[in-house]
């Protein structure tokens, strides 16, 4: 018997929205299944993980948006009574894909796959994203993100990348959720509290954020929060070209 899928590699919401264009859409098929939860869970308890581990990703940083540092930070400090594990400043990213652990990618196919990537994301052009409103999953706090579509276009490019040298664990594109985590639950707790809490700074200010490229990250959890170095960053199209 094939054993079932944790719920935390499961996509949440289950379903992707009606639009990947419209934010509407977007926004409300998130709060939707956050406000189904009757229970948060801890992040940190994930099969698979232990202080050697060593996993490469494709990530987005928002270190160059400024507001959107300030607006986790204001999220923060509103929910600081629930206390969750925040996200460091320097912390704060998108994750676009997970490609596999270190172990299982010897060093010349890393520098394939690099190059398979710059190729593939010729195709790509820049993008903006808009964060906010707040909403969550099960283990976690965490911007909306729209539109969705070049999100997934940029998902899709470096999934390609990955299966163009050999690289066959990147999920499908269709299981993509982009989001921006805010802070970790660091336990099992009733969703109710977080709920409220969330809904009352809903109405904060949206912010965007520009993304010209992506980055390859070497990934480890610290205690109660992820730690990386950034191998190399590709950048999209029309980005290379100015």
């Amino acid at each position: 018997m094939i054993a079932a899928e944790p719920p935390s590699s499961q996509p949440f919401p289950a379903d992707p929205p009606i639009s990947l264009d419209d934010p509407t859409s977007i926004i409300s098929n998130d709060w939707r299944a956050f406000d189904a939860l009757t229970e948060m869970t801890d992040h940190w308890d994930r099969p698979g993980w232990d202080a050697q581990t060593r996993r490469y990703y494709w990530f987005l940083t928002v270190d160059h948006a400024p507001a959107v540092v300030h607006q986790a930070q204001k999220c923060q400090q509103a929910i600081r009574h629930l206390e969750l594990d925040n996200v460091p400043p320097d912390g704060l990213h998108v994750t676009v894909a997970r490609i596999a652990d270190v172990t299982e990618v010897p060093a010349q196919k890393l520098t394939e796959l690099l190059a398979a990537a710059e190729r593939r994301c010729r195709d790509v052009d820049p993008f903006t994203v808009r964060a906010m409103p707040l909403t969550g999953s099960r283990g976690a706090i965490r911007f909306s993100l729209a539109p969705w579509r070049p999100l997934w276009d940029l998902h899709d490019a470096v999934r390609n990348a990955c299966t163009d040298v050999g690289i066959t664990k990147v999920k499908p594109t269709a299981s993509f959720r982009p989001h921006l985590g805010v802070a970790y639950c660091n336990r099992s707790m009733p969703a109710a509290p977080v709920q409220q809490a969330v809904a009352r700074i809903r109405a904060l200010p949206q912010v965007d954020f520009p993304v010209t490229d992506v980055r390859l990250v070497e990934l480890r959890r610290g205690r109660r929060r992820y730690e990386w170095k950034t191998l190399s960053t590709i950048s999209l199209a029309s980005s290379r070209d100015s």
